[in-house]
């Protein structure tokens, strides 16, 4: 993963709210190039802010399959999310 896209994704972890958003906003316009950034926009689907939500679900839909190397982390997410319902 590159610097900026390792900077994109630790912006989605940001605790202001509006720097998630333009983070994840950033990742939807990178398009395929984000790919490795799967993991953590499957995270911010799930963030409180509904922007930051909807800019990560737009990524996620501008990606493209996954990485094969983050298929476990995508089906570790999912097993956690099952888990808490």
């Amino acid at each position: 993963m590159n610097d900026d896209l390792s900077a994109l994704c630790g912006g989605l972890s940001d605790a202001d709210t509006g720097r998630r958003a333009a983070a994840a906003e950033r990742l939807a316009r990178l398009g395929p190039a984000g790919r490795g950034a799967a993991v953590p926009l499957v995270r911010a689907s799930g963030d409180a802010d509904e922007s930051v939500r909807e800019w990560a679900v737009a990524a996620l839909e501008e990606l493209g399959p996954p990485d094969v190397g983050d298929v476990g982390a995508l089906a570790a997410l999912l097993a956690e999310h099952n888990t808490e319902r």
